[in-house]
């Protein structure tokens, strides 16, 4: 099971989310970006998931997580599978904003 976080900041706007470039050779999708998340570990609850990937990806905190999305993922031996995923997307709120930076070029 995976857990992506959809990453908002109402002082930035609500209609911007944190995505980054996927990096890792060790997956599917290197090179494309992404939302931070990972895998669920035993024991975990999605909250507890989505908080600790968020912070080992971004050293970020979010508040308030809600669940806003599921897919279920089948991956093809052509798609590095056969895998079968379940992603659930959850909403939060960021804490502190202040090392938030809007990276397009023309914006900054």
């Amino acid at each position: 099971i995976g857990v992506a976080v959809i990453a908002t900041c109402r002082q930035i706007g609500l209609d911007r989310v944190l995505i980054s470039e996927r990096l890792s050779d060790r997956s599917h999708g290197k090179g494309y970006s992404q939302l931070p998340g990972g895998h669920l570990e035993f024991g975990e609850t999605f909250e507890q998931c989505a908080e600790r990937e968020l912070k080992e990806e971004t050293n970020l905190q979010c508040r308030s997580f809600e669940l806003v999305y599921l897919t279920n993922t089948i991956f093809s031996a052509e798609e590095g599978g056969p895998k079968h995923y379940l992603t659930l997307f959850l909403r939060g709120e960021i804490l502190d904003p202040s090392e938030l930076k809007w990276m397009e070029k023309e914006k900054n």
